[in-house]
């Protein structure tokens, strides 16, 4: 019975390709291993099925593969030694799988080489970014403006948000006032027309009239009677009460507010 050899995180299929050497018997050496490239893996237990586009090859517990993942290959940056630690062990890697399966090696060689010539440039003091190699001081001052573009753009952001914010308080106050006005202007017709009612009322009991004063004191009957219409139940009587409730402060004169002011950030 063969033996089953995995490299990597068992079960999963997380790398974007694969390397899969296999050999026909255990007893087989390893330089006689063939090799392929698969672009998917899923094990379903008892098989283990490597896909290459509409191509497919599984294997059995029993049988005899090795597999590593390609992934990351060759990276998208190599700017600091963390990167390169990581390419670094990459490399091993794939360099050890091609050294005991030489048939994978015609496949390794070309990414194994892109890979130690990144290495190389990135010891010998340069950096790639942005698809190109440059000196790492000149990668620094790229960083250090890209910081300062950052930075300034998001002092305009806050800036741009402090003025709305400002403007939006404006616009609160000046709704605000406007409120208390017409508040104001219908306290002081409230007073004017209840003190005319009194003139009215006082005056028609003074002398007599008295279908003046049942006109008087029929006409608030009237009125609640048509509230009551249009407000389509009793809820004006609660408006109303407010409203007297709170007519000794809406003849007051207001208070002058200052406009908001906000620090600059």
């Amino acid at each position: 019975m063969g033996v089953l050899w995995c490299l990597g995180t068992g079960g999963v299929a997380r790398a974007e390709s694969w390397i899969v050497a296999w050999k026909e018997q255990s007893f087989h050496s390893d330089a006689s291993a063939k090799a392929f490239v698969a672009d998917r893996m899923q094990d379903m237990g008892a098989i283990t099925w490597f896909y290459k586009g509409t191509w497919k090859k599984g294997f059995a517990k029993n049988e005899v593969f090795h597999f590593v993942s390609l992934e990351p290959g060759v990276p998208a940056e190599l700017t600091n030694p963390e990167q390169c630690s990581s390419l670094k062990y990459q490399c091993e890697k794939l360099g050890g799988f091609a050294r005991q399966y030489p048939n994978s090696a015609e496949i390794l060689n070309p990414q194994l080489t892109a890979m130690r010539g990144m290495i190389e440039n990135f010891q010998a003091g340069k950096a790639y970014f942005a698809g190109h190699w440059i000196a790492q001081s000149e990668y620094d001052t790229l960083i250090a403006k890209r910081n300062q573009a950052l930075h300034s753009a998001a002092v305009q952001r806050q800036e741009l948000e402090r003025k709305q914010a400002l403007a939006l308080e404006l616009q609160r106050l000046a709704a605000h006032e406007q409120h208390q006005v017409e508040a104001r202007k219908l306290a002081y017709a409230t007073v004017a027309g209840l003190a005319i009612y009194l003139v009215f009322l006082i005056g028609g009991l003074a002398r007599g009239l008295r279908k003046l004063v049942w006109l008087l004191l029929l006409l608030p009957c009237v009125a609640a009677g048509w509230f009551t219409y249009q407000e389509g139940g009793y809820d004006w009587t609660s408006k109303l009460l407010k409203h007297l409730t709170e007519l000794p402060a809406h003849l007051k004169l207001p208070e002058p507010s200052n406009p908001p002011t906000h620090n600059p950030p």
